[in-house]
């Protein structure tokens, strides 16, 4: 009897569609619908990848410079060339400015480091 009967539907000859991957729908506000063909896409790579052989450093790396070695005074030795006012260590340690002017180092009241004083 023709309609929507379900039992139809199964009885009913498929028809299959073919669609050829190469090939893309035209663009909807085009007058006639017609096909173009699909821009090639890249083909994937087989493999691990491969390190760039070709890169090469643009400058030099630079060298590490050594840690300063700490310079110390002896016991008793008078440091030269000291400035006065300026930071000291140890605390009592002797000093001669390059005027001759002897300094020590030692912290006053209202200063928390020790600096030379004459």
């Amino acid at each position: 009897m023709g309609g929507c009967s379900g039992d139809d539907d199964k009885s009913a000859a498929k028809t299959a569609v073919i669609v050829d991957p190469t090939l893309e729908a035209a663009p909807a506000d085009s007058a006639a619908p017609s096909l173009v063909p699909a821009s090639p896409k890249p083909k994937p790579t087989k493999g691990s990848p491969q390190p760039n052989t070709t890169w090469t450093p643009t400058s030099k790396p630079s060298k590490v410079k050594p840690a300063p070695v700490p310079t110390t005074v002896k016991p008793g030795a008078v440091q030269k060339k000291v400035t006065a006012g300026a930071f000291c260590s140890p605390e009592g340690a002797t000093g001669k400015t390059k005027a001759g002017e002897k300094l020590t180092c030692k912290v006053v009241q209202g200063d928390e480091r020790a600096r030379w004083r004459a």
